[in-house]
């Protein structure tokens, strides 16, 4: 996908940045909340939602509440400024996770994450240029949804 207000993958030097502003929240293990001591906010332009073992949550930067967890048959929902990033921080130990992006408007989708590969993906960040509402799914998940509002 490309042209003008289209979502844009940004780099792994980003990835590092938002692991940096975090206080290295994306460690191991199965937790979805930020590390001891990190940040309790994001940075300006900068939403973070988690993708745990069966989980979806909102970490920070949306204009919903933090902290709220959603299960299957639950579906999340993120709403951001025109502009802001958002970063899936895969968080999970037991089972693949990938997001998805399902319906128009969309954006690019990641690649799996897989707890048994010796690289695995930590992090999925989108910037979302273009107003309107991008559903997403978890591909391993079923039933695992959610959106991202863009103002």
């Amino acid at each position: 996908m490309s042209g003008a207000g289209a979502p844009r993958i940004l780099t792994f030097a980003t990835i590092g940045l938002v692991a940096a502003l975090l206080g290295g929240a994306i460690g191991c293990g199965n937790a979805l909340a930020p590390a001891p001591g990190a940040s309790a906010g994001c940075a300006d332009g900068t939403a973070i939602l988690t993708v745990g073992d069966g989980t979806l949550m909102r970490v920070c930067g949306c204009q919903e509440a933090d902290g709220t967890v959603a299960l299957p048959e639950n579906a999340i929902t993120c709403t951001v400024a025109a502009g802001t990033t958002v970063v899936f921080l895969y968080r999970g130990t037991s089972i693949p996770m990938q997001i998805l992006s399902v319906g128009t408007p969309e954006f690019q989708s990641s690649a799996p994450s897989l707890p048994t590969s010796t690289v695995q993906l930590k992090a999925h960040p989108v910037t979302f240029d273009a107003v309107g509402t991008y559903e997403f799914e978890d591909r391993f998940t079923p039933n695992l949804t959610g959106q991202i509002v863009v103002l």
